[in-house]
């Protein structure tokens, strides 16, 4: 039936036109017989679509400004189309791309971070007396394999806060170029949160590295990430110490996060990287270690990084023909400051940032003119992105752009839910780990592909239809915090209104408006119907 169903979707539009499903996600208790008898009318739908021809409203905005909006942005809604049109698409683009220093939000939006909010250096400092402690008094290894437990559930709740407060700012914070780019290098500088303790640092890792430079210079965030407990962590830096190199974070900084695969870095060069890297560690504890007179001069903790002056190779260095005086802890700025003005890594850095907002294969001259641009603003980011949204290769792009999991989950929440914070973020987490894209997730140093064929399996593609049914029905479980209230009701968006009617529906092929136009009274069948649409998860607005 699974197969039919998609095989009928793609031979109307060639990938996903107008299919809905109206089953629920897993875990979800609401198989009724309603939902058994939309599958059976579901043929009946198909064969009358073509007999309805709407009459189509004057369009606000037209299927280009749709198409740019829901790049620059996670997805249109109201309040973005009112601003855009306020601004204009010049203006508009300047204030997305030089946001304020500090998110100028909404007070419930501000309400809603607040109360999810976590001091990872008391927690952390915490956690680490507390495991000393028991190491130290208990020998049993049944009782610490339980306090392990005990620490890893700790740990998931303080994960769920981190999750919960990247998903608030991508739906309601109206700085969504920051938002984009937030989730951007929280991908290109994936940790993983299952290792370690780094379930409870992402958030700390998020809100002092990653989007305090955003949009800003490439060697900050570069300096920032290289310097944070999560990273740190992740790529087993506590081991590299002089004499016994540790190469893995080393090569990762180099492959993944700066010049890319086949760049022309050497193993030479990782090894001297790997000698820059030695002596620095995570130590969280509250108590410093007894260091003489001598091994006091450069160290040095702060928020849980550690620099031994004793365990790092203080020779110079030679990195890509450059040498790196040994002096301890500064040679970690050099080290980022020389890696961010690689030819290389603009032309890497350039390239990525072309296939999350033009396509999967950008036209090489596009790489070619972000990376002068890249080159000659010393890594700035912005000005980068200003060359990627001026160019003609992004313009010739805005037919079609195929959204990742998480794309789906923050436009149809920022559409769904304008009006009404959600306040439980759990259903949609759990979209994003059904999806493939969980936040925080990804085993490897890699990132998330951004291809669309990675994306657009017959099972991913039913995964989508069950999820946003899912997340556009209004349950009562999306507004609660904490315990459910009986006195906390329900509401299913009405997304068939005013704002819909001038700047969307103009903009869906006739097919996609003869099957919303069956179901007028369901909402949530309706919701479900425009959200998987290919107009929306193409991004493919008829114009």
């Amino acid at each position: 039936m699974k197969r039919m169903l998609i095989q009928r979707a793609r031979s109307q539009s060639g990938d996903i036109s107008g299919l809905v499903t109206a089953v629920p996600l897993s875990g979800d208790n609401s198989r009724s017989a309603t939902t058994v008898k939309l599958w059976l009318v579901w043929p009946v739908l198909v064969a009358v679509l073509l007999l309805s021809v709407p009459v189509q409203a004057q369009a606000a905005l037209s299927a280009e400004d749709l198409a740019w909006l829901d790049r620059v942005t996670y997805g249109v809604n109201k309040q973005t189309a009112e601003e855009y049109e306020k601004l204009g698409r010049e203006k508009f683009l300047e204030k997305q791309l030089h946001p304020p220093a500090k998110d100028v939000l909404d007070d419930a939006t501000e309400g809603n971070l607040a109360r999810n909010t976590v001091d990872m250096q008391k927690v952390m400092e915490d956690v680490t007396v507390r495991r000393q402690k028991f190491v130290r008094e208990v020998k049993d290894q049944r009782k610490r394999s339980e306090f392990n437990t005990l620490i890893r559930r700790e740990g998931n709740k303080v994960l769920a806060v981190s999750k919960r407060r990247h998903l608030i700012r991508a739906i309601y914070s109206p700085w969504q170029l920051k938002e984009q780019m937030a989730w951007f290098w929280q991908n290109h500088f994936s940790v993983f949160s299952s290792k370690a303790y780094i379930r409870f640092q992402v958030g700390d890792y998020e809100d002092k590295a990653l989007r305090p430079h955003a949009l800003g210079k490439f060697k900050d965030i570069l300096l920032a990430t290289m310097t944070h407990p999560a990273m740190l962590d992740y790529l087993d830096a506590s081991k590299n110490k002089k004499g016994k190199p540790n190469e893995n974070y080393a090569r990762e900084l180099m492959e993944l996060h700066t010049m890319g695969v086949g760049s022309g870095y050497t193993q030479k060069d990782i090894t001297e990287v790997a000698r820059v890297l030695t002596g620095i560690s995570v130590n969280f504890s509250p108590n410093l270690p007894k260091l003489n007179d001598q091994a006091k001069k450069g160290f040095f903790r702060k928020n849980g990084v550690q620099f031994m002056p004793r365990q790092h190779d203080f020779g110079d260095k030679i990195v890509l023909g450059k040498t790196i005086k040994g002096q301890g802890w500064d040679e970690l700025a050099e080290l980022a400051d020389l890696l961010a003005r690689q030819p290389a890594t603009a032309k890497h850095i350039s390239t990525k940032l072309a296939q999350y907002f033009v396509g999967d294969k950008p036209d090489p001259a596009l790489i070619k003119s972000m990376s002068e641009r890249f080159m000659k603003s010393d890594g700035d980011i912005s000005q980068t992105l200003a060359t990627l949204f001026e160019s003609k290769a992004f313009q010739a792009s805005l037919g079609s752009k195929f959204r990742t999991p998480m794309e789906v989950v923050v436009s149809t929440a920022r559409l769904a839910y304008e009006d009404r914070q959600l306040q439980n973020y759990v259903p949609l987490t759990n979209s994003l780990d059904r999806l493939g894209q969980g936040l925080y997730k990804r085993v490897t140093p890699d990132g998330y592909p951004m291809q669309k064929s990675m994306w657009d399996g017959s099972s991913q593609l039913f995964q989508r239809f069950e999820a946003v049914r899912f997340l556009s029905s209004g349950a009562a479980r999306f507004f609660q915090y904490g315990k459910p209230s009986d006195e906390i009701k329900g509401s299913v968006p009405d997304l068939n209104n005013a704002f819909f009617e001038q700047n969307i529906k103009p903009h869906l092929s006739e097919t996609t408006l003869a099957v919303l136009n069956k179901t007028p009274k369901n909402k949530v069948l309706w919701n479900s119907m425009l959200f998987s649409s290919p107009e929306w998860m193409n991004r493919e607005y008829k114009k």
